[in-house]
C-alpha cells in the first residue's frame, strides 16, 4: 500500500524539527527528530487507514463521527442523565 507519508516526508519533517528545536535545546539530535517524525508518519498511516479520520492541509488528524444514529440526547447521555432536565 502506498503511502503519502514515506522516506521522504519522514527526512523532510525531521530537518524542520530539528531545525526548529535544536536553537532552544543543544542536546537534540537529528536522531530523536527522526524518531519522532517516524512516529508521527505512523499515526498518519493509521490514520489514512482509519475510514473515521481525516487528515486536513495541516497534516492534523480528525476524527470523524457519524451522527445520523443519534435521535436525542437520550441516545447520548442515556435517559434523563443529561443537564438541563
Amino acid at each position: 500500500m502506498k503511502t503519502r507519508y514515506d522516506a521522504d516526508w519522514i527526512i523532510k519533517t525531521a530537518m524542520g524539527i530539528y531545525n526548529l528545536t535544536v536553537k532552544y535545546n543543544s542536546r537534540f539530535t537529528m536522531e530523536k527528530a527522526i524518531t519522532r517524525a517516524t512516529e508521527r508518519a505512523q499515526r498518519l498511516n493509521e490514520a489514512l487507514a482509519d475510514p473515521t479520520c481525516e487528515i486536513d492541509e495541516h497534516d492534523h488528524i480528525i476524527k470523524v463521527y457519524d451522527f445520523k444514529n443519534i435521535q436525542s440526547l437520550d441516545s447520548i447521555y442515556g435517559y434523563k442523565m443529561y443537564c438541563g432536565d
